[in-house]
């Protein structure tokens, strides 16, 4: 029988990851279409943009999982007499080496027909997961040996991650600050999600005129803050989190939003 946080956390995360996995291949999908449509799909770059696609996604699930870890714990915490740090460390390998064994085969199948022959860094892009959070870990221990006071005093827990991610966010008061320039396939990714979620805004009957207008500014302003050589990260997540909260009511924006949600994930922003 499992314990109750393993119970929570393998719960959790079967509810979390497997909506990635449509997402992957809707990704490479995408790409590979491009690619066709300009003659350069039997390209290394078509290979490449494989390799990057898949790290990302490994990279994303290694926030999520690192995310559920942290929310189970606070909630429910850990018995007594565990050692945090290394059951921490031990759990979070496991289902990372999962979502690994998952998305290796994947890079395998989409380039077996090629005629050159350019390896997956995938291992590569895993050994630098683990140790960053294996760091995340050992500095989420420390922020627990605070005194009672000094916890008081926070108000807002951060989790660090590098590469590609800024910070994630977590709780009420937390703040997240994008430190990394965004690169143009995660850019274009955010940008093609927000047109559909803008004609899904446009298409939908369940707002009205005045909504929608809003709504498509919003959406425009985005576009237009991604468009900067410095976007402003405060107003991308207030952007973000409006039309987070305006469009989950209608139907037709599902796909599209989940399609943002997960373009903004690799970024350190979860959307609810």
């Amino acid at each position: 029988m499992k314990k109750p946080f393993e119970d929570r956390l393998d719960r959790l995360l079967s509810a979390s990851l497997p909506e990635r996995r449509n997402e992957v291949q809707r990704q490479i999908g995408k790409m590979k279409s491009e690619h066709a449509a300009r003659g350069v799909l039997q390209s290394s770059m078509t290979v490449q943009r494989i390799n990057e696609i898949l790290g990302r996604e490994l990279e994303a699930r290694s926030i999520i999982i690192w995310q559920a870890i942290v929310r189970v714990h606070k909630i429910i915490g850990v018995d007594s007499g565990t050692d945090l740090a290394d059951y921490f460390k031990a759990l979070f390998r496991k289902y990372h080496d999962q979502s690994l064994t998952e998305l290796t085969p994947i890079f395998e199948k989409e380039t077996k027909n090629f005629r050159m022959s350019i390896p997956s860094n995938l291992q590569e892009v895993s050994n630098l997961a683990i140790k960053k959070h294996d760091i995340e870990i050992d500095l989420y221990m420390d922020s627990l040996g605070k005194s009672g006071e000094e916890k008081a005093k926070d108000q807002a827990t951060t989790y660090n991650f590098y590469g590609a991610v800024g910070v994630v966010q977590s709780g009420a008061g937390a703040q997240a600050n994008l430190v990394q320039n965004l690169g143009e396939p995660e850019k274009q990714d955010i940008l093609s999600a927000l047109e559909a979620i803008k004609a899904a805004i446009i298409e939908a009957s369940s707002i009205d005129e005045s909504s929608t207008t809003e709504l498509v500014e919003i959406v425009n302003d985005s576009v237009s803050e991604l468009s900067k050589t410095n976007p402003n990260n405060s107003r991308l997540r207030a952007f973000f989190d409006v039309l987070s909260g305006s469009i989950q009511s209608i139907a037709s924006a599902g796909p599209a939003y989940q399609a943002l949600k997960s373009a903004l994930l690799p970024l350190g922003i979860s959307l609810p």
